[in-house]
């Protein structure tokens, strides 16, 4: 057996490289697929987000809130108009807002917000009216 005959050569390492890195990238793609945050979370998210908006963009905008989940909406004229599709919540909620206030969370320029309660499995949501929405829980 001379030398030339042993080992690899430099292009077949190269090529069980390239092939062994791309089984490791879609290994990792694969197992490591962020999950959805849980609905409370995303709730909260959205919340802060339609509040600041409300805010930098000088306009009323709010969340519609049903037992199926929330929509966003803006507030044209004396009409809400929705502003996307509607965010399922992953479980069953329970909302409470003051007797007599409107089926929306609104958010209005000046930072303000309509007070109300989120009550999911394990956490409960409280937004007042001045500060950004709290959740806890147990």
């Amino acid at each position: 057996m001379t030398s030339e005959d042993r080992g690899f050569t430099l292009v077949e390492l190269a090529v069980a490289i390239a092939i062994l890195s791309a089984l490791a990238v879609s290994a990792t793609l694969g197992t490591n697929r962020p999950e959805t945050a849980p609905g409370w979370e995303q709730f909260r998210d959205a919340h802060d987000r339609m509040r600041v908006q409300a805010v930098t963009g000088q306009q009323v905008l709010g969340l519609m809130l049903t037992a199926e989940g929330y929509t966003r909406m803006r507030r044209v004229g004396g009409d809400w108009e929705a502003r996307g599709d509607i965010v399922t919540w992953d479980r069953p909620v329970r909302i409470e807002r003051p007797s007599g206030a409107e089926p929306v969370l609104a958010f209005l320029p000046n930072g303000r917000s309509t007070p109300a309660r989120i009550q999911f499995a394990d956490v409960t949501c409280l937004g007042d009216e001045w500060r950004a929405i709290a959740c806890s829980g147990p």
